[in-house]
């Protein structure tokens, strides 16, 4: 057992013992202050500090408190008790005790704050120096290892070590923050894929449904004249307008842009009047445009495509007013295009982008564009400086498919519509100019012989609906008597594809769109009552899978396709992501983990930005510090050595992490420096102690405690550092200075301060240490 052998009053303690023990003071001073085993160098493990065949070691450290600087001195008292005992398996149990012996605590925790506060390191070798850590850093010949020393007294190694920890901390926990949020969101796409596979298993049911009832309206054939009948009604409705608007377009070449175009350029008129754009809209721009060569208006018509009813603006402001203007006279998803550009007044320079070509001209070079704005839109919609119209589809193919093409060239179109690449070629739907034609006259007529051909075929339709109604009501089918009428009837179509010849190329289209009806209507009577069975067969097993008829637009085949995509699906999804409770189980604890750290983290961003600051300038502060002490250090050495008639030198490399001292005994101005390691041992002593000394002025503790700090000292060194250290004692009264030496210490001076304790040789059998007083003499 140890006990209090340091009086408070007294400001210097030496503890002598000649035949060992000494070190055994520091060993329990580290223990019992919270010190690791392998700080003392005496072990790995605190079982090793039990005397064999003992259950427990016991130390007891009292600690002055008092001061404004006391430990809740309404708590401890004017002391502190510290209580340890190590258990023979290595356990250890603290007892903290105010001064009247009260337990207060037995928390280690507890011990943690008290040395806090009273700043007590015991791992920092300036407080307590033993002889193992002497030897490894203060007798190492390595330059690193007195730096380590240096970094270690002064807590300069800690405040790098604590700067790194916070560092990696930040990054460390921004790296979790970022693997929580990718983890949510997989976890929230695998979520929404469940959804969305009930919608898909939902969908396919509606199919199924769909799908049925499909295939009874397959069989009623004869419902699909009546449908044609009306589809055909609705294109001559629809031509018929076409012929008005260009009627109309005589007068005004605005009207073949649709019927309720001029109205809608009325009414932005209007509105610019009153000044509700910023800039006015321009358009449409097929309005805006002229051909140079009339017989390429179908090519660029099939190259501008909706572009030609496009609108341009010049912000999202003005678009919206258009937006809401169009919404009176245009349903949703049939308004003109609006394009958001900025207006300029000059065309874009397209000389390095454009194809060059010394026979056909490009799209560009094709139009006569007065308003820059129409052709710097239609240059960023379309490129139309980058494509070229070929009138003859063999020269466009063997322009466009050669090794040699020209330049920037990107596609090309033909005098009927056509479109060519340089791999593909698609041929155009569109036959005829709708807005670009300037033989208005010539379209009128034309559109009057569709008209009066389409009335001859809805006419034909309507009849042979009625005889197919007839047919229906006999038993028995009387094709014989249709012969004659279909011949008749094909006499007509015949005259009428004759007559439409007149009118450019469209004839074909129309005579296969008839033929194909009369083909219908035959495979019709034909099949009629073979429909009609299977119709009420199908009508069964429909009733069976949807007993509610549903009323189906699209075919068979298209509804089997999608049904085949959605089973592909679904089973694809089953497979990837699992059970169902799983995932979602899986999604809302991601969600909600990263809901949490998420709102931390928020809330600590502020802090964090204002820690990374504080961090940024405690970096400067401990390289500042750092600069600091090594002057301090360097001066308080000097001063060390100059008491014995030395002089050294101290070199800092704080970049490579070395120190350097040279020390030379003699006169001053004679004296060359060199290592300490051409010193003799009581000079290097001597050096190194006043290396010590002046890691003592720069580095603060409560108390010092030093290990055989004099072992390799002649008496006249002995004597000096001893009269320094007894000198810094004396001034640093506040402090506690405990030195370890097998020396007698007689010379000393006999004073208040000072208190010699003299330690019998250890009885290896004694449980305690044995302290004897100084002699009297």
């Amino acid at each position: 057992m140890l006990p209090n052998v340091y009086g408070f009053i007294y400001s210097c303690v030496m503890c002598i013992c000649v035949l060992g023990g000494k070190s055994a003071v520091l060993t329990a001073l580290i223990v019992a202050l919270g010190g690791k085993a392998h700080t003392t160098n005496r072990g790995s493990s605190l079982k090793v500090f039990v005397k064999e065949g003992e259950s427990s070691a016991d130390v007891s450290i009292t600690l002055r408190n008092r001061g404004r600087d006391a430990y809740k001195p309404e708590v401890f008292g004017q002391s502190i008790n510290i209580d340890l005992r190590i258990s023979s398996e290595g356990m250890r149990t603290y007892k903290l005790k105010s001064k009247t012996g009260h337990l207060v605590s037995s928390k280690k925790e507890e011990l943690i704050s008290i040395l806090d506060h009273f700043n007590i390191q015991v791992d920092n070798p300036v407080s307590i120096l033993t002889q193992e850590m002497s030897k490894h850093f203060l007798h190492s010949k390595g330059e690193g290892d007195k730096y380590k020393f240096f970094m270690k007294a002064t807590q300069l190694d800690q405040m790098k070590e604590d700067y790194s920890y916070i560092m990696k901390t930040k990054s460390m926990t921004q790296n979790t923050l970022q693997e929580l949020k990718r983890k949510y969101h997989e976890k929230e796409e695998r979520y929404k894929n469940l959804a969305s596979l009930n919608e898909m298993q939902q969908k396919l049911d509606e199919l199924k449904s769909q799908m049925a009832w499909s295939l009874v309206r397959n069989h009623c054939q004869h419902n699909v004249i009546s449908d044609c009948m009306q589809d055909l009604q609705r294109t001559i409705e629809s031509k018929r307008r076409n012929l008005a608007a260009m009627e109309n377009s005589r007068g005004n070449q605005v009207c073949r842009f649709g019927e309720h175009m001029l109205p809608l350029l009325r009414a932005i008129d209007e509105a610019d009047r009153r000044g509700q754009f910023k800039k006015k809209p321009v358009g449409p721009l097929g309005f805006c445009i002229q051909l140079r060569d009339p017989e390429l208006g179908l090519a660029v018509e099939c190259c501008l495509k909706a572009l030609m009813l496009a609108f341009c603006c010049d912000n999202h402001a003005d678009e919206r007013e258009l937006q809401r203007i169009m919404s009176r006279y245009f349903q949703q998803g049939r308004r003109p295009q609006i394009i958001v550009s900025t207006f300029t007044n000059t065309v874009y320079d397209v000389r390095s982008r454009a194809v060059i070509h010394h026979e056909y001209p490009t799209v560009l070079q094709a139009l006569d564009i007065e308003n820059s704005v129409v052709a710097n839109c239609l240059i960023d919609m379309r490129g139309i400086e980058t494509i070229l119209l070929i009138k003859n589809a063999k020269d466009a193919r063997k322009v466009m498919q050669s090794v040699n093409r020209p330049r920037n060239c990107m596609e090309a179109f033909t005098r009927e519509g056509d479109q060519v690449y340089y791999n593909r070629y698609y041929s155009s739907e569109q036959d005829r100019v709708h807005y670009l034609s300037k033989d208005v006259e010539e379209e009128i007529r034309f559109e009057n012989i569709k008209s009066i051909f389409e009335m001859g075929f809805i006419s034909h339709c309507r009849k042979l609906q009625a005889e197919l109604t007839e047919l229906q009501n006999v038993e028995e089918p009387q094709s014989e008597d249709l012969k004659p009428l279909v011949t008749n009837r094909f006499e007509q179509l015949s005259s009428n594809d004759q007559e439409l010849a007149r009118s450019k190329h469209h004839k074909k289209h129309y005579e296969e769109k008839q033929k194909a009806h009369v083909d219908m209507i035959e495979t019709l009577k034909t099949n009629l009552n073979v429909k009609d069975l299977e119709l009420q067969a199908s009508i069964a097993k429909a009733s069976e899978i949807c007993p509610e008829r549903l009323d189906v637009r699209r075919t068979a085949k298209s509804l089997d396709s999608e049904i085949s995509r959605l089973r592909h699906q679904i089973n694809t999804q089953q497979d990837q992501q699992g059970h169902r409770d799983t995932i979602v189980r899986q999604y809302h604890e991601a969600k909600e983990n990263f809901s949490n750290i998420g709102r931390q983290v928020k809330g600590l961003e502020a802090f964090i930005r204002q820690l990374t600051e504080i961090m940024n300038t405690r970096h400067n502060v401990y390289a500042e510090m750092r600069m600091y002490l090594s002057v301090r250090c360097k001066y308080y050495f000097d001063s060390m050595l100059s008491q014995r008639g030395y002089i050294g030198k101290m070199t800092f490399d704080h970049k490579n992490e070395t120190l350097s001292i040279s020390v030379q005994p003699g006169e001053g101005g004679k004296a060359v420096l060199s290592d300490m390691r051409s010193l003799s041992g009581g000079e290097r002593s001597f050096s190194t102690v006043c290396f010590v000394l002046s890691l003592w002025a720069i580095a603060e503790a409560p108390f010092r405690a030093l290990d055989e700090f004099d072992v390799y000292m002649d008496m006249v060194n002995r004597r000096i550092s001893m009269d320094m250290m007894l000198k810094i004692a004396a001034s640093q009264r506040y402090r506690q200075f405990i030195f370890l030496t097998p020396q007698s210490m007689s010379s000393l001076p006999v004073n208040s301060l000072i208190r010699i304790l003299r330690l019998k040789d250890p009885d290896r059998s004694q449980s305690a240490l044995p302290f004897g007083q100084r002699n009297p003499e």
